[in-house]
């Protein structure tokens, strides 16, 4: 699904929600810093509770509730002391798949080869049948979150020394927030990053 973030030279430029957060070139050759998901999705008007509905899922139900700040909440996930402090995570519910068909590069240099070593048998052969073309078409759709966790201080500090295992926890602790463990169910194959 394509947004339109505008340029300081004027122009809209369109941006997929998987550029959430970095930079993108406008034709005029300008940077141009893509709003955060929850604000690419508030720009666009589509806010409210979309929870249920049939038309929005748990994607946007949670970007609304982080954007009106009732995500992450104010206990820490993990000790459950009051805390304002939070970890950024997103969380990569689902990537497109970019499908390429057709011959390689390597058969299409063949095939010039031999039309201009052999183009009388090459014409026979094939009729005079010309290159063809490699197609991409993409399958599926990049789904990215943002999913904030509540944690104090001490547990941040915590969770920093860890060398390992950290990025497994938060899944973890994901789990027992109601509408990130229904993401989790939706997206099993989810992969966060910090």
């Amino acid at each position: 699904m394509a947004y339109q973030i505008r340029c300081g030279c004027g122009r809209q430029v369109d941006v997929e929600m998987w550029q959430a957060g970095t930079d993108v070139k406008c034709s005029c050759g300008q940077a141009v810093r893509v709003p955060s998901s929850v604000d690419l999705v508030g720009q666009r008007g589509e806010q409210g509770n979309m929870k249920g509905s049939p038309h929005r899922g748990i994607e946007y139900h949670i970007m609304d509730l982080v954007k009106s700040g009732q995500l992450p909440g104010d206990h820490c996930v993990n000790c459950n002391s009051s805390t304002v402090g939070q970890v950024k995570l997103l969380c990569e519910c689902s990537k497109a798949v970019l499908k390429v068909e057709g011959p390689s590069i390597l058969e299409n240099v063949l095939r010039v080869l031999l039309m201009m070593l052999f183009p009388i048998k090459y014409l026979l052969l094939t009729g005079g049948m010309e290159l063809e073309k490699r197609v991409q078409t993409e399958t599926g759709k990049d789904v990215l979150i943002d999913t904030p966790l509540a944690m104090c201080e001490q547990c941040r500090e915590e969770f920093a020394s860890r060398s390992t295992g950290r990025t497994k926890r938060y899944l973890e602790l994901m789990r027992f927030i109601p509408e990130y463990d229904e993401l989790l169910q939706k997206y099993p194959q989810a992969v966060l990053h910090e």
